[in-house]
This record gives C-alpha cells, structure tokens and sequence, in this order.
C-alpha cells in the first residue's frame, strides 16, 4: 500500500486490509456449538454456550464508520484529481 504511487489504489488496499481484520474479529469471537441468547423462548433454561453478540456489534460498528470513511475519501480523491490533474502522489507533491 505504501509502495503504491496511485491514490485509488492505496485506498482499495486500505479498505481489503480494514476488511481483512473485520473478518479476523469475527473468527476469534465465534464459538463452536455457540447459540445466540435471542433464540431461546420463554426462558428456556440451557446447557449450551450462548454467543457473544459484542463482537458483531462491534464489527456492525466498524462497517458503517468504513463506509462513510470510504465516501469521504473518495470524494477526496475526485476533489484532487480535478485541482492537480493526476492522482499520482509524486506527481502530486512536484505540483503542490
């Protein structure tokens, strides 16, 4: 991503990286055999594991902050590309 001069490109690499750890999250959060609280009726009483919801929630979180990241960036990236012509970053810094 650093290596990348093209704007677009380090963003996508930013997002499939900001995807890769939500995906991360959810795999140590899971519990084989897991239930999720909200199934059980009328107060069941259960001998198995409940899920914790936290981590989804958490992740639900970050997906929504990622794409009003993603928009603002991108409006970013357009806003430059019409001031400097090009969205080469070193083509950029000899402009700026």
């Amino acid at each position: 991503m650093i290596a990348k001069k093209n704007l677009i490109k380090k963003f996508i690499g930013f997002n499939i990286m900001e995807s890769s750890i939500f995906l991360f999250f959810i795999i140590i959060g899971d519990k084989e055999g897991a239930i999720s609280p909200i199934l059980l009726r009328n107060h069941e009483v259960s001998t198995l594991e409940y899920a914790n919801p936290l981590p989804s929630v958490i992740i639900i979180t970050a997906i929504v902050i990622t794409v009003g990241t993603t928009a603002i960036a991108m409006a970013l990236i357009i806003k430059i590309y019409e001031e400097f012509g090009t969205l080469n970053t070193d083509d950029i810094r000899g402009l700026w």
